[in-house]
């Protein structure tokens, strides 16, 4: 029988489901029997997204037959994947490939949950090797590119988001991961182009008017700034942030009105000897000399008389 293989897309909303017919001899190293249907019921589970129940219907398969053991590893990883079990995941996808080293799908779940765990040199490694075996398979540069913007190479990270949005030009998350990206390699009106083009897939996003505004900023375009941060409030009436981040860019665009300038007050000249004060005492200084020297004169003519 033809076994299922599930593999998980870029934006984190779940798990999407790829019903690839396996070759005849993939089949065969599958083993093709499911004895018990468990298989057949944890697919069916999938589809319902019952994800905790298809694992456990995917472990009975494998006890019911090991011989399907490579496709229900990536199975299996996949559903761990999606109900947040990274560890689980990664312990699936490693036995899958060492099972068969040159299966892409087991390097994309391993790069996908290491990604997951934060051990991104690790995610890098298995992602490249995903790469390697195929080369078409967009998923694989959009992890790889999220792994390389958390160590901060941006550089990379801008090259893989644009070989993901090659092939799929309307993901959002992809948009603004690539948004930030250029924002971060000083290209700025890139930058732009890609959060309003993640914010036409998704305006309810308050997050990527956020963004787009925080661009603004840094264009000094205060006024389109204060706008955005103005439509993320309205959005999420809840983000007083933006709120205040709108109030501080109106701020940025008022005209200072100057301040007065003080009229100095004028310092007085230092006052002159001829004062009137300096004058009259002049002359009561000089009358009384006057007066002294004329009663020495009297003085010495009545002693010689």
């Amino acid at each position: 029988m033809a076994v299922a293989v599930a593999t998980l897309c870029l934006a984190p909303i779940g798990v999407a489901v790829a019903k690839e017919k396996k070759s005849k001899s993939e089949e065969k190293e599958s083993g093709g029997a499911d004895p018990g249907g468990h298989i057949q019921t944890a697919l069916a589970l999938v589809d319902q997204r019952q994800f905790e129940p298809a694992i456990a219907e995917f472990t009975l398969a494998l006890e019911a037959n090991p011989a399907n053991a490579l496709a229900i590893y990536e199975n299996r990883g996949a559903m761990y994947l999606a109900v947040g079990k990274y560890v689980e995941a990664l312990a699936d996808y490693t036995k899958a490939s060492e099972l068969k080293p040159d299966d892409e799908r087991s390097y994309l779940g391993k790069g996908q949950a290491e990604t997951y765990l934060g051990k991104w040199d690790d995610a890098i490694a298995d992602l490249s090797k995903a790469a390697e075996l195929k080369p078409d398979d967009a998923d694989a540069y959009g992890f790889r590119g999220f792994a390389y913007s958390k160590l901060n190479n941006w550089a990379n990270a801008l090259a893989d988001y644009d070989k993901f949005l090659a092939a799929k030009p309307t993901d959002q998350v992809a948009l603004e991961r690539r948004a930030e990206a250029n924002r971060s390699q000083q290209k700025l009106p890139e930058a732009i182009t890609d959060y309003s083009k993640a914010i036409e897939q998704n305006p309810k996003k308050w997050t990527l008017y956020k963004g787009r505004a925080y661009t603004y900023h840094l264009m000094k375009d205060y006024q389109k700034a204060a706008a955005d941060y103005r439509k993320a409030f309205e959005v999420n009436p809840k983000d007083t942030d933006a709120r205040n981040r709108a109030l501080g860019e109106e701020a940025l665009l008022a005209t200072p009105t100057p301040l007065p300038t003080a009229t100095p007050t004028p310092t007085p000249a230092p006052a002159g000897l001829f004062t009137p004060l300096n004058i009259g005492i002049g002359v009561i200084v000089l009358l009384f000399l006057v007066a002294l020297v004329g009663w020495m004169v009297r003085k010495k003519s009545a002693v010689g008389d």
